[in-house]
């Protein structure tokens, strides 16, 4: 029997030029536990990608967002999750961190990019390390 993929919502929110990171609370085995990381969250059955964004990202952040567009995808099989990355302007609101993520941050991607765990980086589609301008893929 073959495992569904869960579907994963990341939000890359820019604003002035910077983007907004988070810092996940500590859990116990997961892999970004206490690491700074971009806001994302899990679709719901019968919820659109687009709809989960915008609901995680006011649970998380604080934030109202309009969902931009579509960057990338990526499987992760042995996670069994398909990830999709959107980009995403704030419309309103105030950033608070809630849900799992302990504190929020707007930064300029290369402050960002030395903030994430390296781990992290091999699970990014190609079109986000692009985004970051990684030069080693």
């Amino acid at each position: 029997m073959r495992k569904r993929y869960q579907k994963i919502v990341v939000a890359l929110i820019e604003k002035s030029g910077k983007i907004l990171i988070g810092k996940k609370i500590f859990k116990r085995g997961h892999f970004l536990s206490s690491s700074w990381h971009i806001p994302g969250g899990h679709v719901k059955i019968g919820e659109s990608e687009k709809s989960a964004l915008v609901r995680e990202m006011e649970e998380e952040t604080g934030l109202k967002v309009r969902v931009l567009n579509k960057i990338g995808e990526i499987r992760i099989k042995q996670k069994h999750m398909r990830v999709i990355w959107y980009r995403c302007r704030p419309i309103s609101g105030n950033i608070r961190a809630g849900g799992d993520i302990s504190q929020l941050q707007f930064v300029y991607k290369s402050e960002g990019l030395k903030l994430f765990p390296k781990p992290a980086l091999k699970y990014w589609p190609m079109e986000i390390k692009f985004y970051f301008k990684i030069k080693k893929f």
